[in-house]
């Protein structure tokens, strides 16, 4: 069982870093779930540390706070495109070995 406290924080997390990309930058949330969508569809599992890594070599700008992947992915995985696979620490070495999420591909075209 969640911590309901916990929830709640994550919720209002989630809702502030939306709210404020929507104001920074509008068409940031819809080209990087379309980004999203199209890494989903190439890979059968994978991370967002793992998209942003991809995404960053492609040239797209990152969000304004980092929390907005957490709203992407929330929408990914409330639409169907993924489901939660697992978990496993993060690589990158500004995050200290995080326990992030594993996502598993409903989309991917092998």
């Amino acid at each position: 069982m969640q911590n309901q406290e916990a929830v709640a924080a994550k919720e209002a997390g989630m809702a502030k870093a939306e709210k404020h990309v929507s104001v920074v930058d509008p068409a940031w949330m819809q080209q990087a779930y379309d980004a999203f969508v199209a890494f989903a569809k190439a890979n059968q599992q994978f991370t967002v540390e793992q998209l942003r890594k991809h995404l960053h070599g492609q040239g797209f700008r990152d969000p304004p706070t980092q929390r907005c992947w957490g709203v992407v992915s929330r929408r990914a995985s409330t639409d169907g495109i993924v489901s939660h696979a697992g978990w496993t620490t993060a690589e990158d070495p500004k995050v200290h070995q995080n326990v992030i999420r594993i996502w598993r591909s409903t989309v991917w075209a092998a």
